[in-house]
């Protein structure tokens, strides 16, 4: 592992700014071109995080950030997890304004997102061979500092945070202290906890999102 790569491992979150009122915490990103990515990270890279469009250019990945929107395509993941947040922000869930919002809005350095990922490293799937431990246990400890730390402020104060992964349950009781079941909810103070399988998860429909996003909205 080359010191660029080995950086982005231990430092690399994701993108979006730990500001953001809404959080959403995956187990790692999917993809490959580790080296390329650290040397956007090494560029782009601020607190841990990147403006995903930024960041995304600078791998030579257009498809999720086109103009117009309308272009764009929608990137599996990222499409589960905004219909989940549309009802909150109380925008439509029709794939133009998923376009519209990944394109412009989705974990954006100035956006109301923070997307990151429990692990720094890329791959295509969980089957690809990458060092998914040797950092996994400093990565859990900065997030749950952040994590309480962000949920301490009230401007904005942290409205959601949501977790998804089935295969990383124990690194989520570990970072937030709660044990959840799949759409399983739960508030602390004024931050809504939400805990959802991957969003490209066999067997799913979007309507299982689109209806926890309403619950949330709600209260």
């Amino acid at each position: 592992m080359g010191d660029f790569v080995r950086k982005m491992a231990h430092d690399f979150y994701g993108y979006g700014r730990w500001s953001a009122p809404y959080w959403f915490i995956g187990p790692e990103q999917g993809g490959d071109g580790n080296e390329e990515r650290a040397k956007a990270f090494s560029e782009l890279g601020k607190d841990g995080l990147c403006d995903c469009k930024e960041f995304h250019k600078a791998i030579n990945e257009f498809r999720w950030h086109r103009e117009p929107p309308e272009e764009a395509k929608l990137q599996p993941t990222w499409r589960r997890l905004m219909l989940l947040l549309m009802p909150s922000l109380k925008l439509g869930t029709d794939p133009l304004a998923l376009r519209r919002y990944q394109s412009r809005d989705w974990g954006m350095h100035e956006g109301e997102t923070c997307v990151i990922e429990l692990g720094g490293l890329a791959a295509k799937s969980f089957r690809t061979p990458i060092d998914r431990q040797s950092f996994r246990e400093g990565r859990i400890k900065s997030i749950k500092e952040r994590l309480n730390e962000r949920i301490r402020q009230t401007d904005p104060y942290l409205r959601l945070v949501v977790m998804y992964g089935s295969s990383s349950r124990v690194a989520w009781k570990s970072i937030c202290g709660y044990d959840f079941s799949k759409g399983g909810l739960l508030k602390h103070e004024k931050t809504v906890f939400a805990f959802m399988p991957s969003p490209t998860w066999p067997g799913q429909w979007d309507e299982e999102w689109i209806d926890l996003g309403v619950r949330i909205a709600l209260g």
